[in-house]
């Protein structure tokens, strides 16, 4: 990551990630793009943030199969010992 961005809070973040308040809380929290910085957690103050840790966005799943299982029909038993 290299050089350490501080963002202040209500700044909108460009990249989603782990962003760690600086004040002595220590608060950490998760942010998508766009979402702003809120206030700290702990202390309620308004605080700098640094990004600790980019995260990828999620993807939406694979599409699904189109395989379709079907039910087996099974000789019922008439006694619990399993004998008919």
């Amino acid at each position: 990551m290299g050089e350490t961005i501080r963002l202040g809070t209500g700044t909108p973040v460009d990249e989603p990630g782990i962003y760690q308040s600086v004040c002595a809380c220590r608060t950490a929290l998760t942010l998508l793009a766009g979402q702003p910085l809120p206030r700290c957690f702990g202390c309620d103050e308004i605080v700098a943030w640094t990004l600790v840790q980019r995260v990828r966005p999620s993807q939406a799943p694979a599409k699904t199969s189109t395989t379709r299982l079907r039910a087996v029909t099974r000789p019922r038993m008439d006694s619990a010992s399993g004998d008919d």
